[in-house]
């Protein structure tokens, strides 16, 4: 009997004792709460070329005892300038679990990490024209000693829930916008080497390079089991399941990161697949609500390879070939009145190494049949890089309207006639010395009474729009249009048009724009809010093809006149621009032009143009300017003027 009391007594006075430390391991957040948010914030700002702010920080010592749960609320990690105002990361939680012990020896052992969550982040990453990006937000240190790391990567699992997330790299002209990703990954990451379970879906994925969309607002769905060799930083797929709208994709190989600057990898992917209507679902307004009631006939086949280096120092490229084909193919939506037939194509896109010049684009064939109008051709690309080799020829008649009846276009009104009859065998290295007589180019492209509107712009009408394509150059005798309620006629022409497919040359041509009216205020876009993605310099947001990524290796001569132009608040008469226009240099030889009763006009150059209009970069320059009458009160705002008044 009194052994069972003393018994009775020890387990009394341990529970109590147990009661007492739970009580105490759940009130310490608490009572320390306060300076724990000052401490982390302090740390944070003082470490980081950024503002980290957050609302509440949640540390419990029972959600995951033995572990520590670790969870920041409302958080935002917002850039200064150059990206003053843009999130870099923000969401509805952050949490993260560490073990206990290295939690309490923090600073004198690595602080172990077990688990990480995001919920509901929003991420948005921003590279500069000039290579400036906004993730590179740690302040710079003397500390140059090697001592290890203050983190222990210790994790079991992670996820990111409800993600939106944006890249828009502005210096190579890569644009990726997802919407609500959700991804989580289970493994023993205590190993060297070890299994990674991972599951990532997509609502919406958008996906450009070089302002050509490849991907918009696609649902993707990824199941992958990854080896890991951390040692070897290697990541080996093993059964993965990649789901494209209705494509479905198996991907094979492996992929490895030995130091910094280079990513070795061999990599196979094909379609197993041969239902041309799962292909079809790629296309940009193809896939919509209802897409299983798209009658679809045809096959397809899609194969190809990428394998080598990828390094940025020097610039190195792997080996690819991609391998498509179409053949047989008809699509009918359930609701346009005609259907799009004979659709036939073969392309190949084989770059057998590293020097992207001897890549080979080869579509030997298409042909395609939209309502009553046939389009045919084939296009074969050599050496892009140092001297584009091209042979191809196009002939066919797309009218615009049968084409809006049948394929999905949205809000959108579409008409006129595109004629097309032209076939080009040459080099431009040919053209480039003057060797006409071995320059094979003829035929013309034409438009006429074209009417294009779609949501958010003002309508467009091309009148008339007509290509010559000679040995020589590409003459435009005379185009009329009117783009909103501004009206524009012209003419010129292209000396090397084939300075389009080589990233290191220029296009050269000539101009002359003539314009009654044009209002300006139609196409300039509202500044974006501070806190979007896209709004760093003030560049237009929207689906990531913003101007800046157009074609923009061009040398022009330029003879334009415009007897009205509204801009802002300002009525500009007779206005006359003679001169030299390059994207990084604007040269006047003849400008002048009015507004209300002064007179303006200048020579000179500015330096920056593209960048200044299209990034809100510093626009530079030297001008002379000359007036015989100049109202300089027609210039001051209110604010301006105020000040004026006080002073």
């Amino acid at each position: 009997m009194k052994r069972k009391k003393i018994i009775k007594r020890i387990l009394i006075g341990l529970g109590i004792f147990l009661v007492l430390v739970i009580g105490a391991l759940a009130a310490a957040p608490f009572l320390f709460k306060d300076e724990i948010i000052v401490a982390v914030k302090n740390a944070a700002n003082d470490n980081l070329n950024a503002k980290v702010d957050f609302k509440e920080v949640d540390i419990s010592l029972l959600r995951s005892f033995p572990n520590v749960s670790v969870k920041i609320t409302d958080y935002s990690v917002i850039g200064n300038a150059p990206f003053e105002g843009i999130k870099l990361i923000g969401g509805e939680a952050f949490g993260i679990t560490v073990d206990f012990w290295s939690a309490w020896n923090f600073g004198t052992v690595p602080l172990e990490i077990k688990s990480v969550r995001l919920d509901k982040p929003e991420i948005n990453v921003v590279v500069l024209s000039d290579g400036k990006a906004n993730y590179d937000i740690a302040k710079p240190t003397a500390d140059t000693s090697t001592t290890a790391t203050a983190f222990n990567i210790q994790l079991e699992e992670y996820g990111i829930h409800e993600a939106n997330i944006t890249y828009d790299d502005r210096l190579g002209g890569n644009f990726v916008k997802i919407v609500n990703l959700t991804h989580t990954g289970t493994g023993d990451f205590t190993q060297d080497i070890y299994d990674l379970t991972t599951k990532t879906s997509i609502a919406e994925l958008t996906a450009e390079s070089g302002g050509i969309a490849y991907l918009t607002k696609a649902r993707l769905n990824w199941d992958a089991g990854i080896n890991v060799d951390m040692p070897n930083s290697k990541y080996t797929l093993r059964e993965n399941d990649l789901k494209i709208n209705d494509l479905q994709v198996k991907l094979d190989g492996w992929l490895a990161m030995p130091n910094e600057t280079d990513t070795e990898m061999d990599l196979t992917f094909s379609a197993p697949q041969s239902d041309f209507k799962s292909v079809l679902s790629l296309i940009p307004n193809a896939y919509m609500e209802g897409f299983e009631n798209v009658k679809a006939s045809g096959t397809f086949k899609l194969a190809g390879f990428v394998k080598g280096k990828y390094s940025t120092m020097p610039e190195t490229y792997p080996a690819f070939k991609i391998e498509f084909s179409i053949a047989g193919g008809d699509v009918k939506y359930p609701d346009l009145p005609l259907g799009i037939s004979g659709i036939n194509t073969n392309v190949i896109v084989n770059s057998p190494g590293a020097d992207l010049d001897q890549m080979l684009v080869d579509v030997s064939s298409f042909k395609l049949k939209i309502g009553s109008n046939p389009l045919e051709g084939y296009f074969k690309l050599r050496t892009p890089i140092s001297d584009p080799d091209v042979d191809t020829k196009i002939k066919g008649v797309l009218n615009l309207e049968e084409l809006s009846k049948a394929f999905p276009m949205d809000a959108t009104t579409l008409n006129g006639i595109v004629n097309a009859d032209i076939a080009a065998k040459t080099r431009m290295s040919t053209i480039d010395r003057g060797d006409y007589a071995n320059v094979n180019m003829s035929g013309s492209a034409s438009i006429q009474n074209m009417n294009y509107a779609a949501e958010g712009m003002p309508p467009v009408k091309i009148n008339s729009l007509r290509m010559d394509f000679t040995p020589q150059r590409v003459n435009l005798p005379a185009f009329d249009m009117k783009l909103g309620k501004s009206d524009l006629t012209g003419s010129g022409s292209i000396d090397n048009i084939l300075a389009y497919f080589s990233p290191e040359a220029t296009m050269k041509g000539d101009f002359t724009l003539r314009s009654n009216y044009f209002n300006a205020d139609e196409w300039m876009t509202e500044e974006p809010a501070t806190t979007s993605a896209t709004s760093a310099a003030n560049e237009p947001a929207g689906t990531g093809v913003t101007a800046g990524e157009t074609f923009n290796r061009f040398d022009f001569s330029m003879d334009a006149q415009v007897k009205k132009l509204d801009y802002d608040v300002y009525k500009i008469t007779d206005l006359v621009a003679v001169g030299n226009f390059k994207p990084s240099l604007l040269t006047l030889d003849q400008f002048s032009m009015k507004i209300g009763d002064s007179d303006i006009a200048a020579s000179g150059n500015l330096t920056n143009v593209w960048n200044y209009v299209f990034y809100n970069e510093t626009l530079g320059g030297k001008i002379a300017i000359r007036s015989n009458y100049l109202n300089l009160n027609q210039f001051m705002t209110d604010e301006s003027a105020a000040t004026a008044t006080a002073t």
